[in-house]
């Protein structure tokens, strides 16, 4: 049994790979840093919907392609995709308009 289901339950075995798929995508949304706050907050509120849309529109794609084959595994992928596809864009553009690399693993 996997640490889930001695935590939580039987029930729960189930949710382990979604969990750890989402818990990636996460990881990823964190490494950018604050870049939805900071373009918010500096006047280019809509370059921040301009990348929400984006990866919105990604998100429903992928979720009709993966859901019929993958089931809640393929929506986790979905869900982690264009969560790291949204901030991938958002990052760029405060490089770009703003000058700041908030990307964690990045030095310059």
């Amino acid at each position: 049994p996997s640490i889930v289901q001695v935590v939580f339950g039987e029930l729960y075995g189930t949710a382990y790979i979604p969990l750890m798929i989402l818990v990636v995508g996460h990881l990823g949304n964190v490494a950018f840093g604050p870049v939805a706050g900071l373009l918010n907050m500096t006047g280019y509120e809509r370059l921040t919907l301009v990348g929400l849309v984006i990866s919105s529109v990604v998100n429903i794609v992928l979720n009709f392609m993966l859901i019929p084959d993958y089931g809640t595994a393929g929506a986790a992928i979905a869900t982690s995709v264009s969560l790291v596809l949204w901030n991938i864009i958002l990052w760029w553009m405060a490089k770009q308009k703003l000058q700041i690399n908030s990307f964690a693993l990045w030095s310059r």
